[in-house]
């Protein structure tokens, strides 16, 4: 049961990923997707519970979601744990079997040992789980995101080929194209907006097109309107999550006679921007 509101500032998501919308209407857009544990401020608050409604302002984006998905934020641990897998199965217990949830790729939560074969990780409510210690890169409380270079956001778009895609969507179970770019960048250590004329617009380091690499960004556009993206595998092919018809996550190549070549995105492109420099490397699972 979610926990009273009225008197909350801060709250955290308190399930694996739940759907952001532009109305406290579950027919209306969705605008976003936030993972477990994710911080917010609660703006507003409309209904009554079951079927109350908070408008929440996330880091990245400002949208409504059922109040019964939200919580108080997990409780600080010694470490931090980063998902590093598409999914992580969150355990009920240190040994057994018995899955109680999900936390998608670049979920961070708080934990204990980090020399467990299973971590301990805290969850928003008070909850308690654990994780495979395969699964997480732990950092020491307060350090910030280690960053990773190109090599980081491509390893985990690789990873998200075949997603389906999904309007608003930021996960492994569906995505679209500036989550995509948003997500992977996470990945590696670097946060960016969450919509593509965001990032276009707020990515200062811009590219021109004869001195792409890996890691960098593209965009598209269409009747002036930046309106897609995709992150640069090497100097001349992409993955992006690309709608009708293919619908899922794919690598296309950016000039002509190169695969899933796309000459309308080609005739449509906009831009280029370098959110990373080149870093260590983290190998995901």
């Amino acid at each position: 049961m979610a926990p009273s509101l009225e008197d909350a500032s801060i709250i955290a998501i308190a399930v694996s990923a739940v759907q952001v919308y532009r109305e406290p209407d579950a027919t209306s857009e969705v605008v976003t997707t936030a993972l477990l544990n994710v911080q917010a401020e609660i703006v507003e608050l409309v209904g009554m519970q079951p079927e109350q409604w908070a408008r929440i302002r996330l880091p990245d984006y400002e949208g409504w979601v059922l109040a019964a998905f939200l919580s108080e934020p997990a409780i600080a641990g010694e470490w931090l744990a980063t998902i590093l897998p598409l999914s992580a199965a969150i355990y009920g217990d240190p040994e057994g079997d018995q899955v109680n949830g999900f936390a998608y790729a670049t979920t961070v939560l708080p934990a204990g040992d980090k020399l467990a074969a299973r971590v301990p990780v805290q969850l928003p409510g008070g909850a308690k789980g654990w994780v495979d210690s395969s699964e997480v890169e732990l950092r020491p409380e307060g350090a910030p995101a280690p960053q990773y270079g190109p090599e980081g956001a491509i390893a985990l778009a690789r990873l998200l080929l075949g997603t389906p895609y999904l309007w608003g969507g930021t996960t492994g179970q569906g995505i679209d194209c500036s989550g995509l770019t948003q997500l992977c960048c996470r990945a590696a250590g670097v946060g960016i907006p969450r919509d593509a004329d965001q990032q276009y617009k707020g990515i200062p380091y811009i590219v021109e097109r004869g001195d792409l690499r890996a890691g960098d960004l593209i965009y598209f556009a269409s009747s002036g309107k930046i309106t897609h993206t995709g992150l640069m595998v090497d100097q001349r092919s992409y993955i992006h999550a690309k709608g009708s018809p293919e619908s899922m996550v794919i690598l296309s190549g950016l000039e002509p006679g190169e695969t899933n070549y796309h000459s309308y995105l080609a005739a449509h492109y906009a831009g280029a921007r370098r959110p990373l420099l080149a870093r260590g490397r983290r190998i995901l699972v």
